[in-house]
């Protein structure tokens, strides 16, 4: 009996198929994705669990790295995003704000947030939506909702998607904030003109400022809008205050 490979995927005949190891894919080495006898468009675990090697996801949390080229490559061969791995790898391209690859697995229903499957029972939902809000980019946001996610979903800590807009970075060149009086103050207001943009877009989605922070926090996550540097984001929250008045108990 002769195994047939290609690559980093041997097939023997009449035997099940295998993924290969995550740890095989890299940017500089991808592998072949048409072996003979796989099936790309499969439901199958061992076919989907190829995202977690497009995002190279492979704990709990993390790390948050994209692979661009290999995602590219799954989606072309076809195979199925809308689960919890497809979300898994649009979340990590969501939270490192990276616009180019983000876009590409959103066509795919369910992809933006699902629960984990029942081999991953013990990890988080999963949630592309409040990834891209703490990646802090206007632009991957308003893709993310385009497939009408829940806004309010809570997670498994019960904090919503909302609460990660004031602790996102700002989505401008360089990790932090830069050196100098003027370059700090360029970077904090572009930091409240996203916060503002992610936040006008949530509320238009539905989004409840009054709802918790989480079950440790139990305050309102408007509260969590009123810190320093913030002029344009509160200027949003109080809109849309001022145009919701909160009902009498």
């Amino acid at each position: 009996m002769r195994a047939v490979c290609v690559l980093l995927l041997c097939l023997l005949p009449g035997a099940v198929l295998a993924a290969p190891p995550i740890s095989a894919f890299d940017e500089d080495r991808l592998i072949t994705l048409h072996p003979p006898g796989w099936d790309f468009h499969s439901k199958e675990d061992a076919n989907i669990r190829l995202w977690l090697s497009a995002a190279a996801v492979t704990e709990y949390e993390g790390p948050f790295v994209i692979r661009e080229k290999f995602l590219t490559q799954l989606l072309q061969s076809g195979v199925p995003a809308g689960n919890f791995y497809g979300c898994r790898a649009l979340a990590a391209a969501a939270h490192t704000r990276n616009i180019e690859a983000a876009p590409r697995p959103m066509t795919m229903p369910g992809t933006v947030q699902s629960p984990p499957t029942p081999e991953h029972r013990s990890w988080p939902d999963c949630d592309a939506l409040a990834e891209g809000l703490h990646g802090g980019s206007p632009a991957v946001v308003a893709l993310l909702l385009k497939q009408h996610p829940d806004v309010n979903k809570p997670d498994e800590s019960g904090s919503v998607p909302l609460a990660n807009i004031p602790n996102s970075p700002a989505y401008v060149p360089g990790d932090g904030p830069p050196h100098g009086v003027a370059a700090q103050a360029k970077w904090r207001l572009e930091r409240d003109r996203n916060m503002a943009a992610m936040l006008r877009l949530m509320l238009a989605a539905g989004a409840d400022p009054r709802r918790n922070q989480s079950r440790a926090n139990p305050f309102p996550v408007e509260k969590a809008f009123r810190y320093p540097n913030m002029a344009q984001t509160q200027q949003v929250l109080d809109a849309w205050l001022a145009s919701h008045p909160q009902r009498p108990h």
